[in-house]
């Protein structure tokens, strides 16, 4: 029998209550990145998903150290009983259940059995969110469903892509192809004939905070040239998450200024020594310039400049061309 124990927890506040083990527990086992941090789940819960009931489900070992967590929220309708992620599949594409791999298959099973206990006689489907398909949870998770005949629906991942830094950014310049790597050596020097270019990255809280009007103002700009707007809930979020990691040292605003203005934006964050690119936006009036590839460049040296390793852009429409990226498969 395996030597953990199953808790539920049902009341929001347990993300707060459990998040410095919980925290610890992410920075001892791989893979880990800021969006399976109490942080990211319990915000986003509580700003989208709280109509659902929050079914969270806690893994200890026998001496009650902490070893993993299962985030469910279900939603019922008379005899059925839906399962989904506690963080919408619409906030993030990068979800995962954090658990010590030796007890993966067993506490999936155990959470599963769990909900059944609680809605007996229900019947029960499941909704993938975003998990990354090298992910071990998404087998395990598809196997169990398949022995159970537990109906489901697989939300398709979007793109994810990512770089793995060199030590230097002169390394990094030539690993470009030459046509890339002259292309964006001429934009950059076309930009600063153009314009007075500066680079300006926030990181307290304060600064965050500030930069978040920036970002919000270039969002909307570029919302609004397709006809689309900003709702007050996402920004509302949006200002939330980056506000409370910005306390723990794990986001970061780069802003592009030309000329006194401020015109291209990147939300980054940071999470055990490498860089998530979550969004950007920019001034439609300034893709002369082209903002966000300028930034991006600049993210990349800053974060060679650190010893980050890694860059994982999240997002598409972010620029993608000139850079050596891969795909998440």
């Amino acid at each position: 029998m395996a030597d953990f124990r199953l808790y539920i927890e049902k009341d929001p506040s347990s993300f707060w209550s459990l998040k410095d083990e919980w925290t610890s527990f992410l920075n001892e086992i791989p893979g880990t990145n800021p969006f399976l941090t109490p942080h990211w789940v319990g915000i986003s819960y509580e700003f989208f998903s709280s109509d659902r009931e929050l079914f969270l489900v806690i893994v200890r070992d026998t001496s009650g150290r902490f070893l993993g967590v299962v985030p469910w929220a279900l939603r019922k309708v008379n005899d059925h009983v839906e399962i989904e992620h506690a963080v919408p599949e619409d906030i993030c594409l990068y979800l995962d259940f954090p658990i010590d791999q030796r007890f993966r298959s067993d506490v999936l099973k155990g959470s599963l059995e769990l909900v059944e206990r609680e809605h007996p006689g229900a019947r029960l489907s499941l909704r993938f969110p975003y998990i990354r398909e090298d992910s071990p949870s998404l087998w395990s998770l598809q196997k169990l469903l398949d022995e159970r005949g537990i109906e489901s629906e697989k939300i398709e991942a979007g793109r994810l892509y990512y770089m793995d830094l060199p030590d230097n950014y002169e390394d990094f310049l030539f690993s470009l192809k030459k046509r890339e790597r002259t292309h964006l050596q001429k934009m950059e020097k076309r930009a600063r004939r153009i314009a007075d270019i500066r680079e300006i990255e926030l990181r307290s809280p304060e600064e965050v905070n500030r930069g978040l009007d920036v970002f919000m103002r270039l969002y909307r700009l570029q919302m609004e040239e397709t006809g689309n707007s900003l709702s007050p809930g996402y920004e509302a979020f949006l200002r939330e998450i980056f506000l409370v990691f910005s306390q723990q040292s794990w986001a970061a605003l780069h802003i592009l200024n030309a000329d006194g203005w401020n015109v291209g934006a990147i939300l980054a964050l940071e999470f055990r020594g490498n860089t998530f690119v979550f969004t950007g936006a920019e001034d439609p009036q300034a893709r002369e310039i082209s903002p966000l590839t300028l930034l991006m460049n600049g993210l990349i040296k800053s974060s060679i400049s650190r010893g980050v390793k890694r860059i994982e852009i999240l997002q598409d429409g972010l620029p993608t061309g000139f850079f050596p990226l891969k795909q998440v498969r």
